[in-house]
C-alpha cells in the first residue's frame, strides 16, 4: 500500500500531507519510497 501511494504522490495524483494524515502508518515507507526515487536529494514534499 505504502508504494502505491509513494507513486500517486510522485505522479502528482495525491498530496504527500493529505496520504500522511489519513494513512500516519505508512508515513515512514511513503518517505523511504520517495527518497529512493528522488535519488537520494531532495524534499519529500
Amino acid at each position: 500500500m505504502a508504494k502505491y501511494l509513494a507513486m500517486r504522490i510522485k505522479a502528482g495524483k495525491l498530496d504527500y500531507d493529505t496520504v500522511v494524515e489519513k494513512y500516519p502508518q505508512y508515513k515512514a515507507a511513503i518517505d523511504e519510497i520517495l527518497h529512493e526515487e528522488d535519488g537520494g536529494n531532495g524534499d519529500n514534499n
